[in-house]
C-alpha cells in the first residue's frame, strides 16, 4: 500500500480519539486502499475558518506522481506558490517561460496573485458580512429617535414638576442631569436586553467571524459606550428645552 498523510482535521474526522498511524484509507474513485504514516496540521484551502465544505470528509497529501489515478490520469493541475516582486506581469511571463523549457508541451494556467485568490474566497463572506452594518445603523437611528420621543414625552408631562422645581431653586444644570440620568437608565436597561440577546445568539454568527470571539469583550465593551453616547446625544436636546422652561409660565398653564 502507497503511504500517504493526512491532515489532523482528517484524523480527527474518521478515527476521533485514536491514533490514525497505521491505518487505511482510500481517495474518492481510488480501488487502492493508501496506509497513513502521518498527521499534518490543518491549513485554510477552502475559507478563512479553515472548514471543509459539506462534500469533502477531508484532506490527503501524497507524491504527484502517485496522486494519478488507475487510468494515469492525475485528479487536478499542480499549483505552484512563487514568492515575487510586486511586478505580477514580469513574474508570470518568467513562470512561463521556466514552464517552457522545462517542458514545452506542458499546458500554463493564468498566473493569479495569491492577493486574488484570497479576495475571491471571501467574496460571499464579505457580501454577507456587508449587510450587518446597515441593520447596525437603522437600528442606532431608530434607538436615538424612540429615546429622543419617550423622553420628550416625558419632559413635556412634568412641565409642572419642572417649574416648580425651578422655582423652589434647581438649578439648570440640576435639571439638565434628572432628564440625562432618565434618558440614560432607558439606555442602560435596553442595552443589557440587548447584551443578553446578543450572548444568545452568538453560536449562529460564530461561524462568520474570523480573528475574534463572537463573545469578544472589547467588541462589547465598545459597542455599549458606543450606545450610551448616542443616547446621551438623544437625550441632551430634551433635556436643553428642559432647562429653559419658564416657571411662570409652565405654573400658570398648569
Amino acid at each position: 500500500m502507497a503511504p500517504i498523510l493526512i491532515s489532523a482535521a482528517t484524523a480527527k474526522y474518521f478515527w476521533p480519539g485514536e491514533n490514525p498511524i497505521g491505518k487505511h484509507i482510500k481517495g474518492a474513485g481510488e480501488r487502492n486502499w493508501r496506509t497513513v504514516v502521518g498527521v499534518v496540521g490543518d491549513v485554510h484551502q477552502f475559507n478563512l475558518s479553515g472548514n471543509f465544505p459539506d462534500f469533502i470528509p477531508g484532506a490527503m497529501y501524497m507524491p504527484y506522481a502517485q496522486a494519478s489515478g488507475e487510468d494515469g490520469a492525475i485528479p487536478a493541475a499542480m499549483t505552484l506558490l512563487v514568492k515575487a516582486p510586486a511586478d505580477s506581469a514580469r513574474v508570470a511571463q518568467e513562470i512561463r517561460m521556466l514552464a517552457r523549457d522545462q517542458n514545452p508541451d506542458i499546458p500554463v494556467g493564468r498566473p493569479v496573485a495569491l492577493e486574488s485568490v484570497v479576495t475571491g474566497s471571501i467574496a460571499d463572506f464579505r457580501s454577507t458580512i456587508a449587510v450587518f452594518p446597515s441593520f447596525a445603523g437603522a437600528a442606532i437611528l431608530l434607538a436615538a429617535i424612540g429615546i429622543y420621543g419617550l423622553v420628550s414625552n416625558w419632559v413635556g408631562q412634568r412641565m409642572f414638576e419642572i417649574g416648580v422645581r425651578v422655582a423652589i431653586g434647581a438649578t439648570r444644570r440640576r435639571i439638565v442631569s434628572m432628564i440625562l440620568g432618565q434618558g440614560l437608565r432607558v439606555a442602560l436597561w435596553g442595552m443589557a436586553v440587548g447584551v443578553a440577546a446578543a450572548l444568545a445568539t452568538t453560536r449562529f454568527i460564530g461561524s462568520l467571524l474570523f480573528g475574534v470571539s463572537a463573545t469578544d469583550p472589547a467588541t462589547f465593551a465598545a459597542v455599549a459606550v458606543f450606545v450610551l453616547a448616542i443616547a446621551a446625544l438623544a437625550t441632551s436636546f430634551p433635556a436643553w428645552q428642559a432647562s429653559r422652561i419658564d416657571p411662570t409660565r409652565s405654573l400658570r398653564v398648569d
